[in-house]
């Protein structure tokens, strides 16, 4: 039993079959479609409208009682397609077409399709078929029916499957996750959907031609009164596609989360773009105002801040238009032009951002080795030579000496936070060091200590007055008391510690990095008031390596 319906034709009620309305109503909406953007279509349509009614009423006065798809069917081929109104001009002229004569093109049936190896079919479809999204058949935007059909016109649930089965593949490996969902919305916005029946007719491969026109309107009705039947009658079939689309909402949640994330990125790029620009960089130091009064770091900064926003914003707005389009897709011109105007800000964004850095790093790299040097020799940082000011040290001579000569240290037992480590350079030749530092010291009995790790023999310190007389000299060696074989009992009271740590000594002492420390004490001098002068030196004599941790004088 077929369900009948009541429609209003120019003022007269018809009962209709629901599959003949179908028919008739993608047929008539089919024809505004194709004459909607020509000149006079919305004359040619509306008479095509007025020529239905006509038959319908002839058709009703021979006595028809309900409009059945045969009448329908009829009707439609004493009208024609749209391609034949269109080349004849005249809705009245078209005659019956018989469909048995029809030149129709199709792969699918042809032999040689059929013989085809799955490779060959695949060659064979995309040189033949376009690409198209299919929106009669999708989960979010058409594209992987699209695609299914572009290939071959295979099922599209492998399709899915497979986008799925891989998307997973890609998060189990971490690599890349979001590669999927982004070519998926690239090709969502940038692939058109299939509206008309000419692009019907060109995703599916077939020839465009009157024909086969209106055995796609045919085939339209069918399949929404298949569609129909289906949704009255096997509710279970679209199970699979709800599990899709509830794995799929769940997979793209980090890509919403992305697409958030971009739009608060958009707006802190350009907030923090206009910060950096219009920032008083007078108030960061000089070093800021060296770099950012470089030549073209200013121009720079500005292709970033612009190129980032349309690199960013574009796809936003792609994706925001799509959503709130109401099905009115962009026109291929635009999508074009927006595609070519993204990548060019993409690229421009990379290469300024590149430019940018190489030119800001060289700059650091500039002052950082001005803020290096001192007196012709330079260090690894101005760290360093913080460091040594800290402790009062000034370096005199430096040759073959690698650049990076302090660390920090932890003040044990109320040493200076520091250590003091000369090594030879990639020269590996004979080094040449020379530091100094002065200090007040009253009348009386003096030792001088050390607490080092030397390889090599030839690192020594040697104390002076203001007079240039030498007070004495301590040869730094292994030949001293080894911390490594000292107990707590007995290393607590050595007078180079001022508070030891029993906590930490057996680290310290025995553990910290391989250090083989060695205490030395000098014989006991005396000073008659006044500076004494500090200088550790390194002649050309075969020093590794010399490792000072602690260098005091010591009042009797």
């Amino acid at each position: 039993m077929k369900k009948n319906i009541s429609i209003n034709i120019f003022g007269t009620i018809y009962a209709i079959d629901e599959d003949a309305y179908q028919l008739l109503d993608n047929y008539i909406n089919g024809m505004k479609k194709y004459f909607g953007n020509k000149e006079g279509g919305e004359e040619i349509a509306d008479d095509i409208e007025h020529r239905v009614a006509e038959l319908l009423w002839e058709e009703k006065e021979k006595g028809m009682q309900a409009v059945n798809i045969e009448t329908v069917r009829t009707i439609i081929n004493k009208i024609g397609n749209a391609a034949e109104i269109d080349a004849t001009g005249d809705v009245q002229s078209n005659a019956n077409t018989d469909d048995a004569t029809a030149s129709e093109y199709s792969n699918q049936n042809s032999d040689d399709y059929k013989n085809m190896t799955f490779i060959e079919r695949i060659r064979h479809s995309m040189k033949t078929r376009r690409l198209y999204r299919n929106g009669k058949d999708k989960v979010l935007g058409g594209v992987c029916s699209g695609l299914a059909e572009y290939f071959g016109g295979y099922e599209v649930t492998l399709w899915r499957l497979a986008t799925l089965i891989l998307f997973l593949i890609f998060i189990w490996a971490d690599f890349a996750f979001f590669l999927l969902p982004g070519i998926y919305l690239a090709l969502w916005v940038i692939v058109p959907e299939a509206k008309t029946h000419e692009d019907w007719l060109r995703m599916r491969g077939k020839e465009v031609n009157a024909e086969n026109i209106k055995k796609q309107i045919m085939d339209e009705a069918e399949q929404g009164q298949n569609d129909t039947d289906c949704n009255r009658n096997c509710r279970g079939g679209g199970c699979l596609k709800l599990v899709f689309i509830v794995l799929l909402f769940f997979l793209l949640l980090p890509l919403i989360g992305v697409f958030f994330g971009l739009i608060v990125a958009t707006v802190a790029m350009i907030m923090t773009g206009i910060g950096l620009i219009s920032l008083p960089w007078n108030e960061l130091g000089p070093d800021f105002i060296t770099i950012f009064n470089t030549p073209g770091i200013k121009p720079l900064m500005w292709m970033m801040l612009i190129s980032g926003i349309i690199s960013i914003g574009l796809p936003i707005f792609a994706i925001i238009r799509r959503m709130w389009s109401r099905g009115k897709s962009m026109g291929r011109s635009a999508k074009v032009s927006m595609f070519i105007v993204w990548v060019l800000a993409l690229a421009t964004l990379l290469t300024s951002f590149i430019f940018a850095g190489t030119k800001i790093e060289s700059e650091f790299d500039k002052i950082d080795e001005e803020g290096s040097t001192r007196n012709g020799i330079t260090l690894s940082s101005e760290r360093d030579w913080n460091r040594l000011d800290e402790q009062g040290w000034n370096i005199v001579k430096m040759s073959n000496v690698n650049p990076d000569i302090t660390e920090s240290r932890t003040g044990f037992g109320g040493m200076p936070p520091m250590a003091i480590t000369i090594r030879r350079d990639q020269k590996n030749e004979p080094m040449m060091f020379t530091m100094n530092r002065v200090d007040y010291y009253e009348e009386g009995n003096y030792v001088v200590e050390s607490l080092a790790d030397v390889k090599g023999y030839g690192t020594k310190v040697t104390l002076s007055d203001d007079s240039d007389s030498t007070l004495t000299t301590l040869v730094l060696s292994t030949q001293g008391e080894r911390l490594d074989t000292m107990s707590w009992e007995y290393g607590s009271k050595l007078p180079l510690f001022f508070s030891p740590d029993f906590g930490s000594w057996d680290s310290f002492a025995h553990k910290h990095g391989g250090d083989k420390w060695v205490y030395q004490v000098s014989k006991p001098f005396y000073h008659q008031g006044g500076n004494i002068i500090q200088t550790l030196s390194i002649d050309t004599l075969p020093v590794r390596r010399a490792k000072i941790r602690q260098i005091q004088i010591r009042k009797l």
